[in-house]
């Protein structure tokens, strides 16, 4: 006699088990998938601040290093003013964060005649602008003096980059190749 039953499949409980691991192995691999993915935009976020703060630092070092003029801050550091002299005239260089925007903006202007120990800044015409650098939380800066002069050293710059919940500071200070006078202190710049 022929066995009337074969047995050519899967049980209930045998299917169940097997959805029930495979149910197992799907979460296990969402969730990494999920935390990689959110490393991922971390990661990213931080590594975007990072080169916006290493461009800006390099822009800026451009201007600094080579001032031959004079250079200064705002009360409060909120502003960076970079004066050089060409052969026909001042070239004003200001650096400073759009109140309104999280940009680092740079702003020139151009004067004949301009008295660099203690430069005049209301005749001094900026341009409209144009942004240098985004994601700006804040920024300062600062000169350092050679010692019992007022001949600016160095300038410090700090600024602080914020995204997606990550935040980065950068901070450089720039030696001038020049000795130029510090117009920081007793000049009302603005």
């Amino acid at each position: 006699m022929k066995k009337l039953l074969q047995n050519k499949g899967f049980t209930l409980v045998e299917m169940v088990v097997a959805f029930a691991i495979l149910a197992v192995v799907m979460l296990s691999v969402g969730f990494v998938i999920s935390t990689s993915s959110r490393t991922y935009g971390r990661i990213s976020a931080d590594i975007n601040l990072q080169y916006e703060s290493q461009l800006a630092m390099s822009q800026l070092q451009e201007y600094i290093i080579d001032c031959n003029a004079c250079v200064g801050v705002s009360s409060g550091g909120g502003s960076l003013y970079i004066i050089n002299k060409t052969e026909t005239q001042y070239d004003v260089f200001k650096f400073a964060k759009k109140s309104d925007k999280d940009e680092l903006w740079f702003y020139k202007a151009a004067a004949d005649t301009l008295n660099p120990a203690a430069p005049d800044f209301s005749a001094v015409a900026f341009d409209a602008g144009q942004p240098m650098s985004g994601y700006v939380k804040a920024f300062s800066a600062a000169v350092s003096e050679l010692p019992d002069t007022m001949t600016a050293a160095s300038v410090i710059v700090t600024i602080q980059y914020g995204s997606g919940g990550e935040t980065y500071n950068g901070y450089q200070t720039f030696a001038l190749r020049n000795q130029v006078p510090n117009i920081s202190a007793g000049v009302p710049l603005g």
